[in-house]
């Protein structure tokens, strides 16, 4: 009799979310709840209360109960090989390290998640909403140099309230491939104005992934637009007159990078665009290689204290040889066969993987990848007949 009561009670909660799901009205919770969720946990921070963990584990339930069942099967799987990577060198931090499991998947699992539900009017309406939100931010923190809205104590960069420049300066670049793509679909001065202003504001950010992406992206849209030749004539007269002006430019940032371009000067190109990332790699590679067994490097098993915040060898060192394997094969048939790339879209996909590994924190962030997939779902998704 009690059981029948328990089933009847859990059959209803179960409909209750179903029909709460079928309303499309949690799509506009979801983007409410991470929003929020970075905004508290930057007020937070100092606290040590993580809102933003809770809301996120939170999120992650929500979405199994809309991804696909062969979605679910993989992630046991891979769950599965990263714990015989766990038992065989002795680690006990089962709630850190499943936390990032799924950080990892989360742009996997957001990105099914939005195609199950089939909603890109909701889900573009509210990317358009929070980037806009961002940036005007971004552009009253820097005219009222308002201070905590600082990126960093010691050198130029505003932006809103969020946990992490690093991670933010991944939801800045889809909010620039975001505006870019509204443009390309509507020609017109108001659009052209939005990425003006995402670029912009971008830049005020202060951050070098930013810089990187902002240099990369005019040198692919001007490629796109003209002939190699032409390009490369360009780049030629862009060169010389940085040469040209070369004393300005040192003026420039001289005043505004000071610090940065002292800690040029005394630890070099290299050191100064990783953030000393490549400065203590060896260490870092060290102390993971003594607690490495070698089936740690088929199955994973990485010292979470010792990660390189280089995502390529942190996913390596997490999942190992045979995890990677299967992590490769699960975007390639969870995202990449969801998508239709063009150029643009696949310099997006290719730039972000790359300056992750210089500035870390996307592929181990769940915010970053929820924008980043939002933008590929919006512009880029394709229905996948037969499946």
């Amino acid at each position: 009799m009690l059981q029948t009561k328990v089933l009847n009670i859990i059959k209803a909660v179960r409909k209750t979310i179903l029909n709460f799901i079928k309303s499309n009205w949690h799509t506009g919770g979801l983007f409410f709840f991470i929003f929020f969720s970075d905004l508290l946990t930057s007020i937070w921070l100092q606290e040590k209360f993580n809102y933003s963990f809770l809301v996120k584990s939170f999120s992650i339930i929500f979405l199994f109960f809309y991804i696909e069942r062969k979605l679910i099967w993989f992630l046991l799987l891979s769950y599965l090989l990263i714990s015989i990577g766990l038992v065989f060198n002795y680690q006990d931090d089962i709630i850190k390290r499943t936390a990032l499991f799924f950080e990892y998947f989360s742009g996997i699992l957001i990105l099914n998640y939005f195609i199950k539900i089939n909603s890109k009017k909701k889900v573009k309406q509210a990317l358009y909403i929070i980037f806009i939100f961002y940036i005007i931010n971004i552009f009253v923190a820097f005219s009222f140099q308002i201070d905590s809205f600082k990126t960093y104590s010691h050198r130029f960069g505003f932006m809103p309230l969020f946990s992490s420049q690093n991670e933010f300066s991944f939801i800045m670049i889809a909010a620039i491939i975001f505006f870019y793509n509204k443009l390309i679909l509507q020609k017109n001065k108001f659009n052209f104005f939005l990425l003006a202003c995402s670029i912009i504001a971008s830049s005020i950010v202060g951050t070098k992934v930013l810089y990187l992406f902002i240099l990369m992206f005019f040198n692919i849209i001007i490629y796109k637009k003209v002939q190699f030749k032409k390009y490369s004539l360009f780049v030629v007269i862009i060169i010389v007159l940085n040469l040209v002006f070369l004393d300005i430019w040192r003026k420039i940032m001289n005043n505004h990078f000071k610090n940065l371009v002292g800690f040029y000067e005394k630890h070099g190109f290299l050191n100064t665009l990783s953030s000393f990332r490549l400065e203590y790699l060896q260490d870092r590679l060290s102390c993971q290689a003594t607690n490495f067994k070698n089936i740690n490097y088929l199955f994973g098993g990485s010292v979470l204290s010792c990660i390189t915040e280089m995502s390529f060898i942190d996913i390596f060192l997490f999942f190992g040889f045979i995890g990677v394997i299967l992590y490769v094969y699960m975007y390639k048939i969870f995202v990449f066969n969801s998508l239709k790339l063009d150029f643009v879209a696949s310099f997006f996909i290719i730039s972000t993987v790359l300056l992750s590994f210089l500035g870390g924190y996307y592929f181990e962030n769940f915010s970053a990848q929820f924008y980043f997939m939002s933008v590929l779902y919006v512009f880029y998704h394709k229905p996948v007949e037969n499946k």
